[in-house]
């Protein structure tokens, strides 16, 4: 899981919620999640202030989004 998606879902956003925010497709989140997609700089930055964190918090030097650690993937599950 990535810190997006950790974040994401600690926050209590699903991907649909996430995307309206974005004012992106919902689909596109689960590119970027899954790493099928590369996140663009302009999707980077509103994500990093939605969620209360910053880029860098998100991706490692290459731009690849950065796995959450694994002592913190208790995730709440939303009913």
């Amino acid at each position: 899981m990535t810190k997006l998606e950790f974040l994401r879902r600690t926050r209590g956003f699903t991907q649909r919620e996430f995307a309206e925010k974005l004012g992106i497709h919902p689909t596109i989140i689960s590119q970027i999640e899954k790493g099928f997609r590369k996140p663009y700089p302009k999707f980077l930055q509103k994500s990093a202030e939605i969620l209360g964190v910053k880029v860098n918090d998100l991706i490692d030097e290459e731009g690849n989004l950065l796995l959450a650690d694994e002592e913190f993937l208790t995730v709440p599950i939303r009913g």
